[in-house]
């Protein structure tokens, strides 16, 4: 009773984090675009990827470094399974970055695994990569901003307020609530930090990827979703787990180094050879990548336990 309790805490805390960075995303973006364009765009990036870091962060304050590493590395194989060829399954549109960000994220992928393999990410390891987020950042805040149709909807600057204060209230509260749900759910099992993360949090954090390049292939925008995917991707890895390192270094538990290091790996393999393709996939594909994301997890509660 109390694990399932644990449990549909932490369902809910995902959805109020990812409900909040939704909220703060559309306030920034709206707020401070009239003003700069370029920054508003840059802004709403991060934004967009706030729910990770939170959970990053929040995981490596209180003592959950396994939860830290796998709520990035599991939400990393799970759009590169999976949301990256939904998306690409009705890729009709032209889109730039595609291979550039695919290639960011297989850079940050080598950089978890390479600070990873002496046991400990340490706070100048997480700093240096922040700054390769912020540079990931950047870029995909240049490409929307030359997008078409840049400006896109406003809203009058109070609803712009409303929709950051209860942004931010939803994605803090929301990631108190998974943490707490997850610790408690955590305790007495082996690496029960780690096991969460990889397939509770890292799950919940990439399904709203999922469902966004879902929606973009019936609108046959794909290789925008693509793009998205790829960059948030790398964003996560690089800036999720340096902004939980400086937090606090973080321990790294020797059960990471095994099946989750090999499904980071493939994954930043598989998302490269997507993006080379470019083009539309096969709904079997779409299917094996779902396959392969549940034989990662099921490799890694094998190898935990």
């Amino acid at each position: 009773m109390q694990a399932a309790g644990a449990l549909f805490g932490l369902v809910v805390g995902i959805l109020l984090a990812f409900a909040g960075g939704e909220s703060l995303t559309r306030g920034t973006r709206s707020l401070l675009a009239p003003a700069a364009l370029g920054l508003a765009a840059f802004v709403a990036v991060l934004c967009s990827a706030l729910p990770e870091f939170l959970f990053a962060m929040r995981a490596s304050q209180i003592g959950l470094p396994g939860a830290a590493l796998g709520a990035v590395a599991g939400s990393f194989v799970a759009n590169a399974f999976i949301a990256a060829t939904v998306a690409l399954h009705g890729a009709h549109d032209q889109a730039r970055g595609g291979r550039t960000f695919a290639v960011a994220s297989a850079v940050a992928a080598g950089a978890l695994l390479f600070v990873a393999f002496d046991g400990e990410i340490s706070r100048t390891e997480g700093g240096f990569m922040l700054a390769g987020a912020l540079l990931v950042a950047i870029r995909a805040a240049r490409l929307d901003v030359s997008g078409a149709d840049p400006d896109g909807p406003r809203q009058a600057h109070g609803l712009s307020l409303v929709l950051i204060a209860v942004g931010t209230g939803l994605a803090l509260g929301g990631t108190w609530l998974a943490l707490r749900s997850l610790d408690a759910w955590a305790q007495g099992r082996p690496d029960g930090d780690l096991l969460a993360g990889l397939t509770m949090l890292g799950a919940g954090a990439a399904l709203p990827e999922i469902v966004a390049a879902w929606a973009a292939a019936r609108q046959n925008c794909g290789q925008r979703a693509f793009v998205n995917v790829a960059a948030g991707t790398s964003l996560t890895l690089f800036g999720a787990i340096g902004a939980a390192a400086l937090v606090r270094p973080l321990p790294v538990s020797d059960a990471f180094l095994g099946a989750p290091a090999i499904c980071v790996a493939a994954a930043a393999i598989v998302l490269m050879a997507i993006a080379a393709v470019q083009r539309r996939l096969p709904t079997a594909f779409v299917v094996v990548g779902f396959l392969a994301w549940i034989g990662a997890l099921a490799a890694f509660a094998w190898s935990a336990g």
